[in-house]
C-alpha cells in the first residue's frame, strides 16, 4: 500500500512538472530547509496583495546572511503564475553592476525575462535597454524582483522612473535600508525589514543540519543552544557551521564553541571562515574558483577542468555543498550565496593586498587589465576575467607567456594577436564572450578542457575556426 502511494505521488509530481514546462511558468530553485518563513511569507503576500490592480513595490532590507534572498524566491515562486509569462528574478545585481557590460547584461535580461527572444539583440548600449524597458514596464503587468542591491542607481537603471502598468509588482531586496529611498513619480518603495529567526526556530534549523532533524539530548544539546546563540538568528551561518559540525564528536564540538566565541559580534564572515579553514586544499581551490568566477555556471563544465588539474572535484563538490557552502540547482547550475561569494574574494585579496601579481585570482576589469600589461612574470595568477570597455583589447604571445600557470580565462570583448609559436599554455579554460575576430598564428591550447563562445560569428576565412578545430580534437 505505501509503495502504491509513492509511486502515486511520484506521478502527480512529474505531470505537475510537465505542466510547469508547457506553461514556462519561471521558478526559482529553492534550499531543501526552509524554517521559520511561514509568517514572514504570509505577511509579505498579504503586502504585495496580486488582486488589487494598484502597483506596488517592497524593499525587503536587513544584515546579510539572514534569508532575504531565500525570502524573495519563496514569494516570487507563490506568485509567479499570477503574471503570465511577464516575471523576471535578476539576482546578484551588486555583484554584476562591477562593470558596464554587466549592468547592460541585467537590462537585457529583464527585458528578455519579460518580451522573449530577439528582444535585445539589436540594442547596444544601456540608454536604448533603458528605453525599451521604460515602453515595457508601462505596457505589461510584471512580477520583478531585484536582489541585492546595495546603491539606488541600481533601481533607477532597472526599473527607472517609469510608470508601472497597474497590477505590477516589485520586489528588492538590499542591505542597506538607505538605498530604498528613491523618488519614484507615483509609486513608493514600502520597507520590509528581514528579523533575525527567533532562538526555536534558530534551534531547529541548526539541528536539521548538524543531526538530520533531530532534536540532541544532554551535552549536545546545551552546545547546540550556546552554539545557535552564538550565531545571531542568522540562517546562512547556522546552517554552515551546523553542517559542519554535523558528525563529529564532542571534542571537536566544544572548540567550535570556544573559536566561535573569540568571532567579533556579529561579523558573519568570520564565522564563515571557520567553514573554509577545515576544507583541504583542493577543495579551497575549487571554492575560490566559485566565488571568483562560476558561480552560476556549468557543474559538468568546472568538473572537467578540476579534474585535470586534479582538485578531485566529486569529492569536493560533494563537501561543499554537505556544508552548505554552495548548492546545485535543477538545471545543474552551481549557485552561491552572495555573501559567501564576499568571503571568497576577501580571502583572494588578502592574499597580496599590495601587489595583484601575487593574487591568485583577478576579476575586477582594472586589475586584470593591469595585470596583462605588466612587463614581468606572473606565476602565482591562475585566473583571470578580462573586460574592457569601448576598444578590443589584443593579447600578444608577450604578455600570455608571463602567464604561466593561467587555468582559467574568461575574455570579453578582446582577441589574440601576433605568433604564438612560443607559447606554452596551462589553459583549461576558455570562454569568450563577444568574440573579436582572431589574429593569432600557431597557438595551441593542448590542456584546454573547457572552450566555450556565447556566439560564434567568424569570417569563413577567420583563423578562430583553427583554433576551434585543433582544440575540438583533444
Amino acid at each position: 500500500m505505501e509503495c502504491e502511494k509513492g509511486s502515486k505521488v511520484a506521478i502527480v509530481k512529474l505531470v505537475v512538472e510537465k505542466v510547469l514546462e508547457k506553461l514556462e511558468i519561471k521558478r526559482k530553485s529553492m534550499t531543501e530547509h526552509l524554517v521559520g518563513l511561514d509568517d514572514q511569507v504570509k505577511h509579505l503576500t498579504k503586502l504585495l496583495d496580486v488582486d488589487h490592480c494598484d502597483v506596488r513595490l517592497i524593499g525587503i532590507y536587513g544584515k546579510g546572511g539572514i534569508g532575504k534572498t531565500t525570502l524573495a524566491k519563496v514569494i516570487f515562486n507563490k506568485l509567479s503564475s499570477h503574471f503570465e509569462k511577464c516575471c523576471s528574478f535578476l539576482e546578484h545585481v551588486r555583484e554584476s553592476w562591477l562593470t558596464k557590460e554587466g549592468m547592460v547584461q541585467l537590462q537585457r535580461k529583464l527585458l528578455f525575462d519579460i518580451v522573449g527572444f530577439g528582444s535585445t539583440e539589436h540594442l547596444l548600449d544601456s540608454e536604448q535597454v533603458m528605453r525599451r524597458i521604460g515602453d515595457t514596464l508601462s505596457t505589461k503587468k510584471v512580477l520583478v524582483v531585484l536582489d541585492d542591491v546595495d546603491k539606488k542607481e541600481h533601481i533607477n537603471k532597472l526599473i527607472g522612473g517609469y510608470s508601472l502598468h497597474l497590477g505590477s509588482r516589485i520586489i528588492i531586496t538590499t542591505r542597506n535600508k538607505i538605498v530604498l529611498n528613491v523618488e519614484r513619480p507615483k509609486d513608493e518603495i514600502l520597507h520590509y525589514e528581514m528579523l533575525k529567526m527567533d532562538d526555536v526556530l534558530a534551534l531547529r534549523l541548526f539541528c536539521q543540519h548538524a543531526f538530520g532533524g533531530e532534536f540532541p539530548s544532554g551535552i549536545y544539546h546545551e552546545l547546540s543552544s550556546k552554539i545557535v546563540s552564538i550565531m545571531e538568528g542568522l540562517p546562512l551561518a547556522i546552517e554552515v557551521i551546523g553542517s559542519l559540525l554535523n558528525g563529529k564528536d564532542k571534542a571537536f564540538w566544544k572548540e567550535m564553541l570556544v573559536r566561535l566565541k573569540e568571532v567579533p559580534e556579529e561579523d558573519i564572515m568570520e564565522m564563515l571562515m571557520i567553514s573554509y579553514d577545515n576544507l583541504d586544499r583542493h577543495q579551497q581551490h575549487i571554492f575560490l574558483d566559485v566565488a571568483c568566477f562560476l558561480f552560476n555556471e556549468n557543474k559538468t563544465d568546472a568538473i572537467y577542468m578540476w579534474a585535470d588539474c586534479r582538485f578531485y572535484p566529486i569529492r569536493g563538490l560533494k563537501v561543499l555543498t554537505d556544508r552548505c557552502l554552495i548548492k546545485i540547482l535543477g538545471n545543474d547550475k552551481i549557485w552561491m550565496h552572495d555573501q559567501l561569494i564576499d568571503m571568497g574574494r576577501h580571502i583572494i585579496h588578502q592574499e597580496s593586498p599590495f601587489n595583484l601579481e601575487k593574487c591568485s585570482r583577478l576579476w575586477i576589469a582594472q586589475e586584470a587589465l593591469e595585470i596583462i600589461r605588466t612587463k614581468k612574470r606572473k606565476d602565482k595568477v591562475q585566473a583571470l576575467k578580462i573586460f574592457k570597455c569601448g576598444d578590443s583589447i589584443e593579447i600578444t604571445n608577450e604578455e600570455f607567456e608571463r602567464l604561466q600557470k593561467l587555468r582559467f580565462l574568461q575574455l570579453h570583448r578582446g582577441t589574440f594577436v601576433g605568433d604564438f609559436s612560443k607559447c606554452h599554455s596551462n589553459l583549461r579554460w576558455f570562454s569568450w564572450h563577444s568574440p573579436r575576430d582572431f589574429r593569432a598564428n600557431n597557438m595551441y591550447l593542448d590542456h584546454l578542457v573547457v572552450c566555450k563562445f556565447d556566439t560564434i560569428d567568424f569570417n569563413n576565412d577567420s583563423k578562430a575556426w583553427d583554433l576551434i578545430k585543433v582544440n575540438y580534437m583533444f
